[in-house]
């Protein structure tokens, strides 16, 4: 009777464990992983659109390259997920810019270092629509 019991509390718990990251193939994965790398690409183009590069300026930039393993899947189903991540926030300092011209154009180099770095923790809450996953909210939970 006792080796019936253990293997019932063996099923349960694998049970209770496999549900929390249910539904998710590796491609989900991995489609998931580019839509929250496009999401801070496009955060940097923000931030860095709004600040004029010039030598001594200083601007937020994400670094992250993130992959499949990175994903802290919290709760999944085939059509939703919610995945937390660390991603790393710089502070940049542009410290030389230098210009080329060209006969066409202007061609320009410029040089950063970073000067301030910190890790944040993001949530994401996705959904799975006519096969395309999507973000559906964005949250910082560290600063």
């Amino acid at each position: 009777m006792k080796p019936l019991y253990i293997i019932g509390v063996l099923i349960l718990i694998t049970s209770i464990l496999g549900c929390a990251t249910f539904g998710l193939t590796e491609e989900d994965k991995e489609n998931i992983t580019q839509e929250i790398n496009d999401y801070f690409a496009e955060k940097n183009s923000n931030m860095t659109n709004l600040t004029e590069i010039t030598e001594g300026s200083t601007f937020y930039e994400y670094t992250t390259f993130l992959t499949p393993e990175d994903l802290e899947i919290i709760s999944s189903n085939p059509n939703e997920a919610t995945i937390r991540v660390n991603v790393t926030k710089n502070l940049n300092e542009c410290i030389n810019i230098e210009f080329t011209e060209t006969e066409y154009r202007t061609e320009y180099k410029e040089e950063f270092k970073v000067i301030d770095s910190n890790v944040e923790r993001w949530e994401f809450k996705l959904r799975k629509e006519n096969g395309k996953w999507t973000i559906i909210s964005a949250t910082c939970l560290s600063t």
